[in-house]
């Protein structure tokens, strides 16, 4: 694994590694005999004992509390994300195991992981499922030939150069996407 070595060289006081910050040699002395230790101070106000090489080639980078905001998965430092809206689901509420309340556009609620919906695998309460995205869909452009069929989601997606979700919206909503363009389901018969 690359670790960051713009760190290498000598430690003094005042230094910084990542979010710790050297203040001081401690009087711990290793195997050798030789005193490798520093005391550093962490940004989040922790004060821990760091091995030199640690710090200077780059592992020693906080008090421990990077790691746990990167395993709890708090969506890029991100705390607090009430309000926040992703897809058709907005962000009411978090929940003590780090999963998310939302409600969705529809008027569903639903339990989802930081994750999950950061990343874009969950964007509705299930209204939205993936058997819709295989209905054709018409495209209502302002031009001299008004309305386009495209034979599923995705590709209309390609052609307009939005993502799916937001022609999904704009079939949900009734509203223009950020195209301007109106978007509804082609039904056979219709």
């Amino acid at each position: 694994m690359c670790r960051d070595r713009t760190n290498a060289g000598p430690v003094h006081p005042g230094k910084r590694f990542g979010r710790l910050t050297a203040v001081r040699k401690t009087d711990r002395v290793d195997a050798r005999g030789e005193r490798r230790w520093w005391e550093c101070d962490c940004d989040c106000g922790n004060a821990i004992e760091v091995r030199r090489d640690l710090l200077t080639e780059g592992k020693a980078r906080s008090c421990g509390c990077l790691w746990k905001e990167t395993r709890t998965g708090n969506c890029g430092g991100i705390t607090d994300l009430t309000g926040r809206v992703y897809g058709f689901l907005t962000v009411c509420w978090s929940l003590s195991d780090g999963r998310l309340v939302c409600l969705c556009e529809c008027g569903g609620m639903v339990t989802v992981s930081r994750n999950k919906l950061h990343h874009g695998d969950i964007r509705s309460c299930g209204c939205q499922a993936v058997k819709h995205q295989k209905h054709p869909v018409w495209a209502h452009i302002p031009t001299a030939t008004g309305h386009r069929r495209f034979p599923t989601v995705a590709a209309a997606a390609r052609f307009a150069g939005i993502n799916a979700a937001q022609i999904e919206k704009s079939v949900h909503t009734g509203k223009p996407d950020a195209n301007g363009w109106f978007w509804s389901r082609y039904h056979q018969g219709a």
